[in-house]
């Protein structure tokens, strides 16, 4: 089915059996402001040849496995926006973008109080965007890609806030040539960061903060990793098997100074005192993933680019 328009209902799957929404190769649907909750599965499945749907304005909540899944080859170009995903203690997965689902947009989402992750990436999910959104206080991680050797490949995660989840903020099992950029990775269990993947795997971190994560901020698993222009700062190790990592490609150590993290407002304080955040960051080889102008003099580093600049080009 086709072109269709999914919108106002409430959804309830309490004492029943199985999703609340099945698109099975549609294309070009809608499915906005409607609340599904309560279902034995997912309460959103995109799956087959489901193709340039938009998925907007959704209140998810207390599915018992996922709350809004893009599943299967032919699931892309679809665009998931502005829902509020709420696990509720009884949801596994709040998004999932699993088995070669590919070139899917995933933005401005709130996803948290899930029972496993946040968000996760699985079974060779490629070339998806993740960008703009708030995924905190989940029961296990922020952020997770991984299950098998495919991991997740050629996605974009640009400009998240992952924060207060129990374990890492971001866990990657499996994948390679992921960016992740301008992300803040703020008060999650330890570590901030995980990567377990060897060296033959190549995943790119720049410009992001990772901040107060428990022990440890970032564990790195292999040599193929990428670390430039990263503010690590605020643990007992900030880098644990990292060591090269923290050394070199303007990483900085310091007090990120965010007006009021523990209020989840992670916008970049200034003029004085000045974050050393500000014109920190790069642009190198980026622009592709994240069209933010840049202000002043460089790219900030986090989420936010700021209205400042140190005075350095």
């Amino acid at each position: 089915a086709d072109a269709n328009r999914i919108t106002g209902n409430n959804i309830d799957g309490r004492g029943a059996q199985g999703r609340g929404i099945y698109v099975l190769d549609g294309d070009g649907n809608t499915i906005s402001n409607n609340t599904i909750y309560g279902h034995s599965v997912e309460g959103i499945l995109l799956t087959n040849s489901a193709a340039s749907n938009r998925i907007v304005g959704n209140l998810v909540r207390s599915n018992e496995f996922t709350g809004i899944d893009v599943y299967g080859a032919g699931a892309i170009r679809n665009r998931v926006e502005r829902n509020t995903v709420n696990g509720r203690g009884v949801q596994d997965w709040g998004i999932l973008i699993q088995s070669l689902a590919a070139r899917n947009v995933i933005t401005n989402n709130a996803t948290f109080r899930n029972s496993q992750h946040g968000f996760a990436l699985n079974y060779s999910a490629r070339t998806n965007t993740i960008s703009g959104n708030a995924v905190y206080s989940n029961a296990v991680n922020g952020i997770y890609i991984g299950v098998n050797s495919g991991g997740g490949s050629g996605n974009a995660l640009v400009r998240n806030r992952i924060y207060r989840n129990t374990s890492a903020g971001v866990y990657i099992l499996a994948g390679t040539n992921n960016r992740f950029l301008n992300n803040v990775i703020y008060k999650n269990g330890s570590p901030g960061i995980r990567t377990l993947v060897g060296a033959a795997f190549t995943n790119i971190f720049m410009n992001n903060i990772v901040l107060s994560n428990g022990t440890v901020g970032v564990t790195n698993g292999g040599t193929g990793t990428i670390w430039a222009n990263n503010d690590v700062f605020g643990h007992t190790k900030d880098y644990a098997n990292s060591v090269a990592m923290a050394l070199s490609n303007a990483n900085i150590g310091a007090n990120p100074l965010f007006s009021n993290a523990s209020g989840a407002n992670f916008r970049l304080s200034g003029p004085a005192p000045m974050s050393p955040a500000v014109d920190s960051g790069t642009t190198n080889g980026l622009t592709l993933f994240d069209a933010t102008p840049v202000l002043y003099f460089g790219r900030d580093m986090g989420v936010y680019e700021s209205a400042f600049s140190n005075g350095t080009a």
